[in-house]
């Protein structure tokens, strides 16, 4: 995919845009532009997947703020017909103000060049994050003022869309984690073709789902990486999941950040409810899963679809996988050595914890005197998981006496957890790590 920009002296003006030359590279383009907002800027994208192919408004169409002007291209008159896809090498961009293509070639007010590389294999990474947060992307990409894309950026910067190995699940809840593939495919963006925005969710579906020719351009699949003995592993694919209608339909969320690169958000609880519909059969905690993402379009790979093997696991197609655990959620309250948390009577008194949970994950921490205490409080805060997975919550306890004693639990938690304390003197928190309580 390649975009370009003509700027124009006069607005509102025209302007021919040749790709290529026919004689010299065996392919060429004709676009006529018009500025019709009257900005001096004409920006549109030209798709090198679909160019030579009769598909109309896939090869050329307007982008940004530009989608107000006028572009003019037929996909059988305007360019050379052509096989396959258009082979790698440079490739002449010649613009001029004559609507004749020929005397542009012959004089061009404005000589470019597009280069076409040779289609690198996917790859991929995997991320997680909260449901808060991909509530936020799926919001940005409604938004007029605010992209999809920027909305991920955010995440990134503040440390709520993060890498991992690990993903934690709530079994018989909606409160696991979101997965999330960050998978780069060049020329992926070709395959889907126009898209209004940054969120390409239901282009990437389709990419997903057989297409009109039988075919299945992209596959994204979650398998059991190591099944127990003499036993078939457990595997989800997404395609066949959403071709199936197994209520998968909202799960994805696909945000394109540019350059053939996607984070592809899969809400787990989603997919496990609507794909394993309560079998027997499911991912288990401790599970180790396989991220299979294969790049199967013929005309990107270039392939007779007729040779080639379409089973699962084909060796035909370029494969991105990257692995991660299944973890039951889970967390704990820090505790000394007599399993008790102990915090300062202060104004700021801390209680600390960890949990397997994605960072940015909610909740709140509940501090409540005994009966036998001195005092009496109950404080409740909201905390937030850091990105080591620590999380701390200050309450007012200037009241209390030392050697009072309080019971702490989490709230609204996709996990469970609950301690004893014990209030201490001084401005410092007991000893942090030391333990964990946790209530499975």
């Amino acid at each position: 995919m390649a975009t370009f920009t003509v700027r124009l002296n006069d607005s509102g003006g025209s302007a021919t845009v040749v790709v290529g030359n026919e004689s010299e590279t065996g392919y060429q383009a004709n676009v006529s532009v018009t500025d019709a907002d009257a900005d001096g800027v004409v920006t549109f994208a030209f798709n090198t997947y679909a160019a030579g192919t009769a598909a109309g408004d896939d090869v050329v169409w307007l982008v940004g703020d530009s989608r107000s002007d006028r572009l003019a291209f037929d996909d059988t008159e305007s360019q050379t017909e052509l096989d396959s896809l258009l082979d790698a090498g440079d490739y002449l961009v010649s613009v001029g103000t004559t609507d004749d293509p020929a005397a542009v070639l012959d004089s061009p007010a404005f000589v470019g060049a597009l280069f076409v590389t040779e289609r690198e294999d996917p790859s991929q990474s995997l991320w997680r994050t909260t449901r808060d947060t991909l509530s936020d992307v799926r919001e940005a990409g409604d938004n007029e003022t605010r992209s999809a894309a920027t909305a991920v950026g955010t995440a990134v910067v503040n440390e709520r869309l993060t890498r991992t190995e690990t993903l934690a699940f709530t079994p018989g809840d909606s409160n696991s984690d979101v997965l999330v593939v960050r998978l780069t495919v060049p020329g992926l963006s070709g395959v889907l073709g126009p898209a209004a925005d940054a969120d390409v969710t239901d282009e990437f579906a389709a990419a997903l789902t057989t297409n009109a020719t039988g075919e299945t351009p992209l596959r994204i699949a979650l398998a059991e990486a190591t099944p127990g003995q003499n036993r078939d592993p457990v595997s989800v694919d997404i395609g066949e999941a959403l071709s199936a209608g197994s209520g998968i339909e909202d799960a994805l969320t696909v945000v394109s950040v540019g350059g053939d690169t996607y984070y592809v958000f899969v809400d787990y609880d989603a997919v496990a409810a609507g794909a394993f519909d309560g079998a027997n059969t499911s991912f288990e905690d401790g599970d180790e899963i396989a991220v299979n993402s294969s790049l199967q379009d013929a005309r990107l790979l270039d392939v007779d679809t007729n040779e080639t093997a379409a089973a699962e696991g084909s060796s035909e197609y370029p494969t991105a996988s990257t692995e991660f655990t299944l973890e039951a959620a889970e967390g704990g309250f820090d505790l000394t050595e007599d399993d008790l948390v102990a915090t300062a009577v202060s104004e700021n008194a801390t209680v600390t914890g960890t949990t397997n949970v994605a960072p940015g994950t909610t909740f709140s921490v509940v501090v409540r005197s005994s009966e036998e205490a001195q005092s009496s409080f109950f404080e409740s805060r909201t905390v937030v998981v850091a990105s080591d997975g620590t999380f701390a919550a200050s309450f007012d306890l200037s009241a209390g006496s030392p050697g009072d004693a309080f019971e702490v639990r989490v709230s609204r938690a996709p996990f469970s957890a609950a301690a004893d304390g014990v209030l201490i003197e001084g401005n410092a928190t007991g000893a942090a790590g030391a333990g964990l309580s946790s209530v499975p």
